[in-house]
């Protein structure tokens, strides 16, 4: 018995020093987050939105959506934002601003950068969809600004609609993985 657990000791430090033990639950870097995609297009605010929540979900972060909580229907100061955070109990601001997107194909009347008119163009037709955007994470309790950057993301696929969603997909997954969870994959 006592050769039994001098043995299962000595087993556990072995796996402790080298890395075999269970990985420890890595905790978020930011909980109780605001998503707000400022766009003007409607359909891709709320569907990168609705991408961005289910990341959060997936990696056990509080999250809501801006489109519930702040109605398009007027514009919103920062003194807004910080009142309806307050009020709902979000700690953290992610804003996405897109500066620029661009969407080309092999069919030149599917070119632009209205992305709602081309989207619903779904072509089969060789697509790449290209954006610009300023990403920033906001501390609210702190008031200091996290992680400011700008993004640009590119796909190309078979349609319009697989090169824009696969972009945001990996733009949403990246962005979660990297800047709220500290992971580099």
């Amino acid at each position: 018995m006592r050769k039994t657990i001098i043995l299962m000791l000595v087993l556990l430090m072995i796996c402790t020093i080298f890395g075999f033990a269970a990985p420890a639950k890595s905790t978020p870097l930011y909980d109780k987050v605001l998503i707000y995609c400022n766009f003007d297009d409607m359909n891709y605010r709320k569907q990168l939105e609705a991408k961005f929540l289910k990341y959060f979900k997936t990696n056990k972060i509080t999250a809501a959506k801006s489109l519930e909580l702040m109605p398009p229907l007027k514009e919103y100061t920062a003194d807004d934002v910080d009142k309806i955070m307050k009020d709902n109990g979000l700690e953290t601001l992610l804003e996405i601003k897109m500066l620029d997107c661009k969407v080309t194909s092999e069919d030149d009347a599917l070119v632009g950068n209205k992305l709602f008119k081309v989207y619903v163009k779904d072509v089969s037709t060789l697509a790449s969809a290209k954006m610009n955007l300023d990403v920033s994470i906001v501390d609210k309790r702190t008031g200091e600004t996290a992680f400011k950057n700008n993004f640009k993301e590119e796909a190309f696929e078979d349609s319009i609609k697989e090169a824009v969603d696969e972009l945001f997909e990996n733009f949403a997954y990246k962005t979660v993985r990297r800047q709220f969870m500290g992971k580099k994959n």
